[in-house]
């Protein structure tokens, strides 16, 4: 990628993950709780800024199910390095309206986070309960902050639910990351189309269904994430490359739409 002249925004980056699979990762170097670590990852694909959340799962052993502490630690990333790291919550909203409103204030407000993610799979809600939900995106709209919603895999997480909650709160800008995977690509084609708040990413996606989504929703909807430690940079842009995008797409979905969509000054 040394000959790559685009600016780069990675915005699917996970800080390390569990453990039990860390030996199995693509890049295996990155670890929770070492900053330049996530710095020579975005320094090795070409990338300007990386969008860096927690990994999905609570810590091994599972001790922080609120996911507080890991939040700190990607905020200590953040503050090393202010110019290079988007920070983004991981929040499980069980916990209720205060413990939820209190943690995204101190997330937004006392360190400049960007944005939420959330994993209802893996907290066990389903992604349409406005309910539950509705603390965290109260909170996004008056932080002007971004959500990302893991998406396919489950039931809970499919995007035609995350999509019944965009409709419910419009002002908020939504990333369905994964593109819904490959069973809910076409959720999350629909999803786009019928809601303006809605946008993608395409870590983990294959070039046939980045190829669909682009053809019916556009580039302006799309965001390139390498879903690192999982994933292989170098394959997730190889992707972008082979689909046949022009150099002004390209740089949109590389860039431009990360730019405008999180926040990035």
């Amino acid at each position: 990628m040394e000959d790559n002249k685009l600016t780069i925004v990675d915005t699917h980056m996970h800080y390390g993950t569990d453990p039990a699979v860390s030996k199995y990762t693509c890049v295996p170097y990155m670890h929770f709780g070492d900053p330049e670590s996530v710095i020579r990852c975005l320094d090795e694909q070409g990338a300007m800024y990386g969008v860096l959340f927690p990994h999905d799962r609570p810590m091994n052993p599972p001790v922080d199910t609120t996911y507080e502490k890991a939040n700190e630690k990607v905020a200590e990333v953040k503050i090393k390095y202010p110019n290079r790291i988007v920070a983004v919550a991981r929040i499980n909203p069980l916990f209720g309206r205060r413990a939820t409103e209190c943690h995204i204030e101190r997330c937004a407000g006392e360190w400049g986070f960007k944005g939420i993610k959330l994993v209802a799979s893996y907290d066990q809600y389903h992604a349409c309960d406005i309910d539950v939900l509705a603390p965290v995106f109260e909170k996004a709209e008056e932080h002007d902050l971004t959500i990302l919603f893991h998406s396919g895999d489950s039931h809970k997480d499919m995007p035609s639910l995350q999509a019944f909650t965009a409709r419910h709160f419009p002002n908020v800008r939504i990333v369905l990351a994964h593109m819904g995977g490959h069973t809910g690509l076409r959720e999350a084609i629909i999803a786009c189309q019928e809601n303006p708040n809605i946008y993608c990413d395409m870590a983990q996606a294959w070039p046939y269904d980045i190829k669909a989504f682009v053809r019916q929703v556009g580039t302006d909807r799309l965001t390139y994430g390498s879903d690192v430690p999982y994933q292989s940079p170098a394959v997730e842009q190889l992707k972008l490359k082979v689909i046949g995008l022009t150099p002004a797409e390209e740089e949109k979905v590389f860039a431009k739409n990360a730019l405008r969509i999180w926040k990035i000054d």
